[in-house]
């Protein structure tokens, strides 16, 4: 069982969203399960998904193709600012290079652990286990 993320309601999101015959992604990484909804990736042990892959799509080599080199990305604090809009929550994220990245907050919500590194505004937002392994990226949200 993944303690960095909140399964059920991982779960249940991905759920729902096949219900809405909306689109899942799926693919393998070693012994893990990564799923999408291409705004965000999530990379959960094989024991703890509860949807049927069957209904989602699948994609080869998702993490490679996906997950960037992070080792430019810097350190991120994520804020108690909280920008209220009609699509939704978006949460203000800082690094030392950027000071205004938004991330969708449905999607932190997810995850326990929060401990993040970003590189800009337009760069996936990549977020940690306390071991240092990615457990999630988010793609952040432009301010208009």
């Amino acid at each position: 069982m993944n303690k960095f993320i909140d399964i059920k309601k991982l779960n249940n999101y991905f759920l729902g969203l096949l219900y809405k015959n909306k689109k899942v992604y799926y693919g393998v990484h070693e012994d893990k399960i990564v799923l999408s909804d291409s705004y965000s990736l999530f990379i959960i042990d094989r024991e703890d998904l509860y949807i049927n892959l069957s209904k989602c799509n699948f994609i080869l080599n998702i993490y490679e193709r996906f997950i960037p080199d992070d080792s430019n990305y810097l350190y991120t604090h994520i804020t108690d600012t909280v920008l209220l809009y009609k699509e939704g929550n978006f949460r203000l994220l800082e690094n030392e290079n950027c000071k205004e990245i938004y991330l969708n907050d449905k999607y932190i919500s997810f995850l326990k652990f929060k401990q993040c590194k970003s590189l800009a505004d337009n760069k996936p937002i990549l977020f940690y286990d306390i071991d240092g392994n990615i457990i999630s990226l988010i793609l952040p949200m432009k301010k208009f």
